[in-house]
C-alpha cells in the first residue's frame, strides 16, 4: 500500500490545527492509503516567547500570545488524547531526521495551514519539503501564505523554496495568485480539510455540552472591541446564555468561561450553539458545516476569511465598525450546502488523482 506523510502545524494546542490534520489525514486513508503525520518541531517554532518572537509581534500581541500559552496548557491533555486515540503519527522528528525519511514514504504533503507564513515559521525550509530530493514526491493541499502579497525581501527565497513542487493546491484564492506570479506555475483552488468531512463525520467524534439552554457560543483568538459589543448586543436581544473560549478579550460579557475544552467538546460546543460568534477561519468553517447562524467580527483584512466568505457568499455575516446587522440573517442553506458539496467533491478529487497517479 502507498505510504504519504503530510506535514503541518501539529504540536499546537490549537483546534483549527489539530482537527484540519485530523480531516486531511482521515481522507488520505480513505483512498486506501497509509498516512502518517510528520511529528516534527521547528526550533523557530519551539520558542514563540523569545527576543525573536517579542520583535515580530509587537509588545501587545507579544503579551497575549504568552497569557493565551498559558491558558493552552489546561487543554492539553485532551488534545495529547485526541492525537493518541484519533490520529497516527510518525515519532518525534527533529531537521536532522527528516534528512533520512525520503525513502520511506511515496509522497509528501504540506498543509493546510498558515505554513508558508514567514512570520509564523521564519521560513523554515522544512515546511517547503527541502528534505525531499525528489520532486515527484512533493505536493501540497491547502496551504496557505496567510497574506495577500509576497514581500520584496523574502521574494527570492520563497522563489528558491517553492521551485520544485509537483503540484500546488491552495487554500485561498490569494495563494492561488501568488503562486502563478512568483512561479508562473498553476494551482488549483481547494477546501480547508476541514470542510472535507461532513458534519455527521464531525459529529460522530463530538462531546456535547452538558446544557440544556440555547446558548451564543464565542470563540476569539484576538483582542477585539468589536466582538465583545456584539455579543453584548446579541445576548440583550434574543437573552441567550454566552459560553465563551476562551475567555473575552477587549470587554466584558457575563459568560461561562470554557478553558478545559479539548478537539471533541469543542466541536460539539460549535454543533449545539443558536449563534456563533467568532474571529477565527476554523470559527467560520464550523459554523458552515453545521449551518449556524455566525457573525465573524474582524478588525484587521484576514484574506483567509474573506476568501471563505467569498466562496459561500456568505459576506453578510461579516460585521465591521460601525456595522448594523440582523441576528436572523436569512441564510439559503440549501445553495451553501450545494455549493459546500461542489467544492468538497471538487478538492476530494483533485486530491485523490494527486496521491493515486
Amino acid at each position: 500500500m502507498k505510504k504519504t506523510a503530510t506535514l503541518t502545524f501539529q504540536n499546537a494546542e490549537n483546534y483549527g490545527a489539530i482537527l484540519q490534520a485530523y480531516a486531511l489525514q482521515k481522507v488520505i486513508i480513505s483512498f486506501d492509503l497509509n498516512n502518517e503525520i510528520l511529528n516534527y518541531s521547528s526550533e523557530y517554532m519551539g520558542k514563540p516567547y523569545g527576543l525573536s518572537a517579542l520583535k515580530r509581534k509587537g509588545l501587545i500581541r507579544y503579551f497575549l500570545g504568552i497569557g493565551y500559552y498559558i491558558l493552552r496548557l489546561a487543554r492539553k491533555p485532551k488534545f495529547d488524547r485526541f492525537r493518541i486515540e484519533e490520529m497516527n503519527f510518525s515519532k518525534p522528528l527533529n531537521k536532522n531526521d527528516l534528512k533520512n525519511i525520503e525513502n520511506k514514504y511515496d509522497a509528501f504533503i504540506v498543509g493546510s495551514d498558515q505554513v508558508w507564513n514567514d512570520s509564523i515559521t521564519n521560513l523554515d525550509s522544512a515546511f517547503f519539503l527541502n528534505f525531499v530530493n525528489s520532486p515527484d514526491k512533493k505536493f501540497s493541499y491547502a496551504a496557505s501564505f496567510g497574506f495577500e502579497k509576497i514581500e520584496i525581501n523574502v521574494k527570492k527565497q520563497y522563489k528558491y523554496l517553492l521551485k520544485d513542487f509537483s503540484a500546488f493546491n491552495m487554500r485561498e484564492e490569494s495563494g492561488v495568485k501568488i503562486i502563478k506570479s512568483l512561479l508562473n506555475k498553476y494551482a488549483n483552488l481547494v477546501l480547508d480539510p476541514t470542510l472535507l468531512l461532513t458534519n455527521k463525520q464531525w459529529k460522530s467524534i463530538s462531546i456535547p455540552p452538558k446544557k440544556n439552554n440555547k446558548y451564543i457560543l464565542v470563540y476569539q483568538l484576538t483582542f477585539s472591541s468589536l466582538l465583545v459589543k456584539t455579543v453584548k448586543k446579541i445576548s440583550n436581544k434574543t437573552g441567550y446564555d454566552i459560553i465563551s473560549i476562551p475567555f473575552p478579550m477587549g470587554g466584558f460579557f457575563n459568560s461561562d468561561i470554557n478553558i478545559f475544552s479539548g478537539p471533541k467538546e469543542w466541536i460539539g460546543l460549535f454543533s449545539n450553539a443558536e449563534i456563533i460568534v467568532t474571529d477565527s477561519f476554523h470559527g467560520c468553517c464550523f459554523s458552515i458545516l453545521f449551518n449556524k447562524k455566525f457573525k465573524v467580527c474582524l478588525t484587521d483584512g484576514v484574506t483567509r476569511i474573506y476568501n471563505l466568505l467569498n466562496m459561500f457568499e456568505l459576506e453578510s455575516c461579516l460585521i465591521k465598525k460601525d456595522t448594523n446587522f440582523k441576528i436572523q440573517d436569512n441564510i439559503n442553506w440549501n445553495k451553501v450546502n450545494n455549493l459546500l458539496e461542489f467544492q468538497r467533491n471538487k478538492s476530494i478529487n483533485i486530491l485523490k488523482r494527486m496521491l493515486k497517479n
